[in-house]
């Protein structure tokens, strides 16, 4: 009994020197492994992380503003750009696009920093306002002067507010583009007239529009080709469909017996009719309510001005989340199409930016694709939806490289032939270069997205 005794504690103690050894030897090897400061070898705390990405495509990583800064004075000219972490999501992002703020919080107490970084402006002052701080300076430069072994080509982008912005804003944001030397801004315009003018008249260099206004403007002697589709309707989900919000409107015969309320815009006209063709139903049986935008044309259909609507997305969800029904949509024919569409004369003058954007574009989308949940607080922010669906909307499905096809575009041509839109047909060549894709299968995350 005694010799039992004795060995249970010798096996005891032995345990408690095991477990004991193998605490110290954790606690040493946790301060040593982990990510190390570049310039003070301090533990790097996520949530504070500063990173430099250099001209020969390596990072360089920080625990800190003042850490970087303190090693930018001396490597500016290898710098392309430098990310940061926003505080309030944990997104790391462009440093040139963030809100800085000093307070009396320490953000980190190795080097007695008291910056913090945000995003959104809103967040950035709010905490300013609680923990007495206030807005500075981006103290690494509100935006880098590219050395001449890293010149940032430049590319203006016009578009409306829209879902199908999404890729654009993350390759912003990120900053995709810049990784691949690019200098990408996005200007926002309030109607399509703007917008369009903006592309012909040279202000903006590309723009994302919907296939049948992108056929239009190619009507005259200025060209503006079609580079890549961005979103297609699928049959998982549609881009355009009629709804209502009428108990007895039950099936799509019973569209012709009712006024319908559509917005003014090109696209929805097309998308609606060749759908109504579908049905049996001709355009000329058809009283149109026309509105100025979507969230016109959703406010007639709830104020019971109009029993049907047609919507495209977001608005079709916003439309069913509040009761209404779905009598008909494109989600079996792939007549929902945005493209992007550059000026002839970019692309004659500028073919290999075209090329770095479309690749850019494409790594973009191959981020959003790969962790889709990790951008929702940009789709929120940024992805145009109305307010009642921000934070229950899917994230969209995004296609890899493709552009429309001849069998896409030439019932477009055909219509807008009909309607005198143009008189006579514009070629599939004339419209569309495949040259500038990228084989999706060659396009990698770009490195600040690892």
């Amino acid at each position: 009994m005694k010799k039992s005794w004795v060995t249970y504690f010798i096996f005891i103690s032995l345990v408690l020197i095991i477990a004991i050894a193998g605490g110290l030897w954790g606690r040493k090897k946790g301060t040593q492994g982990g990510e190390r400061c570049e310039v003070d070898k301090n533990p790097i705390r996520p949530l504070y992380e500063v990173k430099a990405f250099l001209t020969d495509q390596s990072f360089k990583k920080f625990c800190s503003i003042p850490c970087a800064q303190i090693w930018q004075r001396e490597n500016k000219d290898k710098v392309v750009y430098f990310t940061v972490v926003d505080e309030k999501t944990g997104q790391r992002f462009d440093s040139s696009l963030a809100f800085f703020v000093e307070s009396e919080v320490t953000a980190v107490p190795e080097v007695k920093s008291r910056i913090h970084t945000f995003s959104n402006k809103t967040d950035a002052l709010a905490h300013a306002q609680q923990l007495k701080g206030k807005l500075i300076d981006n103290p690494l430069g509100a935006q880098f002067i590219p050395t001449i072994k890293t010149p940032l080509e430049k590319v203006k982008v016009g578009a409306l507010p829209c879902l199908d912005l999404l890729p654009f804003h993350l390759a912003i944001l990120k900053p995709i583009f810049r990784e691949n030397q690019l200098n990408v801004e996005v200007f926002s315009f309030s109607n399509e007239k703007e917008r369009d003018e903006a592309l012909v008249e040279g202000k903006v260099d590309a723009i994302v529009v919907d296939l049948p206004a992108g056929v239009l403007l190619n009507r005259g002697v200025k060209r503006f080709p079609v580079v890549r589709t961005v979103m297609r309707t699928n049959p998982r989900r549609p881009m355009y469909a009629f709804v209502t919000v009428s108990k007895e409107m039950t099936n799509p015969s019973l569209i012709k017996q009712n006024p319908i309320a559509i917005s003014k815009d090109l696209s929805s006209r097309f998308v609606a009719e060749i759908l109504l063709q579908g049905e049996g139903i001709r355009s000329g049986e058809i009283r149109w309510l026309i509105q100025e935008d979507m969230e016109s044309v959703l406010k007639t259909l709830f104020e019971k001005k109009a029993k049907v609507a047609f919507l495209r997305e977001p608005f079709v969800t916003w439309a069913i989340t509040r009761g209404s029904k779905n009598l008909l949509d494109d989600s079996m024919r792939s007549l929902g199409i945005s493209v992007i569409l550059f000026s002839k004369e970019f692309v004659d003058k500028k073919p290999e930016t075209v090329k770095q954007f479309l690749f850019g574009y494409e790594q973009a989308v191959l981020a959003l694709n790969y962790e889709p949940d990790r951008y929702r607080t940009l789709l929120m922010d940024k992805g145009g939806l109305p307010k009642g669906i921000k934070d229950k909307y899917p994230m969209p499905i995004l296609e890899g490289a493709n552009a429309p096809s001849e069998s896409e575009v030439a019932p477009i041509v055909g219509w807008l032939i009909k309607k005198n839109f143009i008189s006579k047909p514009i070629s599939y060549k004339e419209l569309v270069m495949l040259n500038f894709l990228p084989n999706p299968e060659n396009v990698g995350l770009a490195f600040c997205c690892r």
